[in-house]
């Protein structure tokens, strides 16, 4: 497998998820990460090893799988959906029919997404990975119930407490993004229960980072749980869930206007993303980071911090993440009165925002 994606008790305060909106730019957006990450991006995929278990013996349908996962990593969803279903067409498997829903839930076709989930699920062999994938597809759209049934039976058929962990964690992050702030802290409790069982200290580091920026009160004790997961992150090597979880701290320490700690999280986010050559993520912190420096002022910089966003998200074909980037450009120079610097960035948006098939 690949991931693309009650023991706990304490104080809890809506802190961090009106504050969010502050710096972030819109979440949920990245493909499938590197190696040393498996926690904040969710979604698995199925791999070329898997699939070969049911169909090695079909030449085509093992090029048209592995045309597939090239193009999952490059991130052109819609292609890659298709490679999977004709690997599928050419040679019936699971590992095809589940990747070609992975294709379609990743281009922002929810709906369609969970259709091809129930045409791949086995009723007889549950796979928590299809239910985990299932479970946040139709989070995305507001089928909530369904949602919560589908990680029901995820974490019920988990192989072990690591899956379960994982699971768990995701279940978390959909709460928090829906407001169930009490969910939100069981499923953290028992996702750190299940790492500790374990011993997945990565895991647990990630656990006590959402901990501290989501549910706990960032004072003392909260700040303090959020700085010691990071540092074990930094010593453990895990440089792109190090860079990820610098970015609500910044966003935490804008709200409460400590300007000098924010943007030296920030700062460090993008450094952490750089040597991990993870361009999703690098995108995404230059994107927070020239959001704050535009709020503080800081034109000239907030302008280069977006076009080097622009530069990582073309890189992995992050049409949505760029073409934010570009509509923040034309504003800036709109309100400089620079008409056509404006419009040159408002037309790249359009386009951008028209490739990645997204309706505003």
């Amino acid at each position: 497998m690949a991931w693309c994606g009650g023991g706990w008790r304490g104080s809890i305060a809506i802190i961090i998820v009106s504050a969010l909106t502050i710096l972030s730019p819109t979440p949920g957006r990245s493909a499938l990460p590197p190696a040393d990450t498996e926690y904040f991006h969710a979604l698995y995929r199925k791999t070329l090893e898997e699939f070969d278990r049911e169909a090695s013996s079909d030449r085509a349908a093992r090029d048209a799988f592995q045309q597939g996962l090239t193009l999952l990593d490059k991130g052109e969803f819609d292609r890659a959906r298709s490679q999977f279903a004709r690997a599928h067409a050419d040679r019936p498997s699971y590992a095809a029919s589940f990747n070609e829903a992975l294709g379609a839930q990743l281009a922002y076709r929810y709906r369609e997404a969970d259709e091809l989930y129930a045409k791949a699920r086995r009723p007889d062999l549950p796979d928590p990975e299809l239910e985990t994938n299932d479970a946040i597809a139709l989070a995305r759209e507001g089928r909530d119930d369904e949602s919560a049934k589908a990680f029901d039976v995820a974490q019920a058929s988990a192989p072990d407490a690591d899956v379960t962990g994982r699971v768990l964690y995701q279940r978390a992050m959909i709460q928090l993004g829906n407001g169930q702030l009490f969910a939100a802290a069981n499923s953290l409790g028992m996702a750190d229960d299940a790492f500790s069982k374990s011993g997945d200290a990565h895991g647990r580091a990630v656990v006590a980072v959402a901990r501290g920026t989501a549910v706990v009160r960032l004072d003392g004790d909260g700040e303090r749980i959020v700085l010691d997961a990071i540092a074990q992150l930094q010593s453990i090597g895990a440089l792109v869930d190090e860079a990820d979880s610098r970015l609500p701290l910044a966003v935490y320490y804008s709200a409460i206007n400590e300007s000098q700690k924010a943007e030296l999280q920030l700062l460090r986010a993008v450094a952490a993303a750089r040597d991990a050559h993870h361009a999703e993520l690098l995108g995404r912190s230059l994107s927070t980071l020239a959001a704050y420096r535009n709020r503080a002022g800081q034109r000239d910089q907030a302008i280069k911090s977006w076009q080097e966003a622009i530069e990582a998200f073309e890189m992995v074909r992050d049409r949505f993440g760029a073409g934010e980037a570009a509509s923040h450009l034309g504003e800036i120079y709109l309100r400089s009165k620079d008409i056509r610097q404006a419009f040159k960035y408002f037309d790249d948006s359009v386009r951008a925002y028209r490739r990645a098939r997204l309706t505003f």
